[in-house]
């Protein structure tokens, strides 16, 4: 989250919690980030083979990356090459760029070779 917000929020949480109030620590309005950002789990599925795919409580990540951009859908694209994930091959995946997004139009080609479409 502060790489998103561009705020060190784990010093502001501590002085938070010292006591200090929220313009005490220079916050007297709500940030805005400037891009949308998206956090992605990097999950090991390569080191349980036959494993479900379909996650569960269980499941912990070995990493995770984040995508930015001006979109929420180009920053999900984003995060999700950002892995270089081999999925599954009995993986389905449903990509429909439209007129709106067309600008994303090549990364939305670039997910579905990915995945083997």
């Amino acid at each position: 989250m502060a790489k998103a917000t561009g705020q060190p929020l784990a010093r502001i949480a501590t002085r938070l919690m010292a006591g200090e109030t929220l313009q005490q620590v220079g916050l007297t309005t709500e940030p805005q980030p400037p891009l949308q950002t998206i956090k992605e789990a990097v999950l090991p599925f390569r080191r349980f083979p036959g494993a479900d795919t379909v996650l569960g409580p269980e499941m912990r990540s070995t990493g995770e990356v984040m995508g930015s951009a001006d979109s929420f859908g180009m920053a999900y694209a984003k995060a999700e090459l950002g892995p270089a994930k081999h999925y599954p091959p009995q993986a389905q995946c449903f990509c429909r760029p439209t007129t709106a997004t067309n600008r994303s139009g090549s990364l939305a080609e670039r997910l579905a070779k990915r995945a083997s479409l």
